[in-house]
């Protein structure tokens, strides 16, 4: 337990690392992902971006068996489990998604026996900014709340790579306006003082 908790602080420590060095949120997040799941033993972890006002989710970074299936495919609010989680925004441990009656297969995969699934709504106060899971199999290769707990310190770190991210892409559309709004402003002076000198209409 001692040395479980030594590997999650440390992860939990390069992840705050990666934060501070980047404000590229595909390249923290594709981290985040391959930290949870070598420290959870999953098969597969990803991490999904909103879209369309919330109401579709993209994986913007994911790891492990059917990777690429799961970024070519979209969750969708209130569908499947992923899509529920998002709609309650509540966390959730499944430990037999192919009995859960909300499961949804990923377009391009084939039912697995004895799948489990954490997964985490990425939440900044109350507004959801994403959703993060791990899925891996075994008949007893169940999910623990002490994982839980080490998935939502993750979970918060995205979210803080995400909102960083946001702030950044912000500051810069401000910035673009602005240089815009002085070349504006500088071809009214130069029409302006024109006018001045000439009273030539042409």
């Amino acid at each position: 337990e001692t040395q479980r908790r030594a590997r999650e602080m440390s992860t939990l420590a390069e992840v705050g690392r990666d934060i501070s060095s980047s404000l590229e949120a595909t390249t923290v997040l594709e981290g985040i992902a391959n930290h949870a799941r070598e420290l959870l033993s999953g098969d597969l972890s990803a991490l999904f971006l909103p879209e369309q006002n919330g109401k579709i989710f993209r994986a913007i970074a994911a790891v492990g068996e059917e990777a690429e299936e799961l970024r070519n495919d979209t969750i969708l609010l209130g569908e499947g489990l992923l899509g529920s989680i998002a709609l309650t925004k509540k966390a959730e441990i499944v430990n037999d998604t192919n009995n859960d009656p909300r499961a949804l297969m990923i377009t391009g995969t084939e039912s697995v026996s004895d799948e489990h699934m954490l997964a985490i709504p990425l939440l900044a106060n109350s507004e959801l900014k994403g959703l993060m899971a791990v899925w891996r199999h075994g008949a007893d290769n169940f999910f623990t709340e002490a994982e839980l707990e080490f998935m939502n310190n993750l979970a918060r770190q995205a979210v803080i790579a995400i909102q960083n991210t946001q702030l950044f892409e912000q500051t810069q559309h401000l910035l673009k306006q602005t240089e815009q709004r002085a070349t504006e402003l500088s071809i009214l002076n130069n029409v302006s003082e024109s006018m001045t000198r000439s009273l030539d209409v042409s």
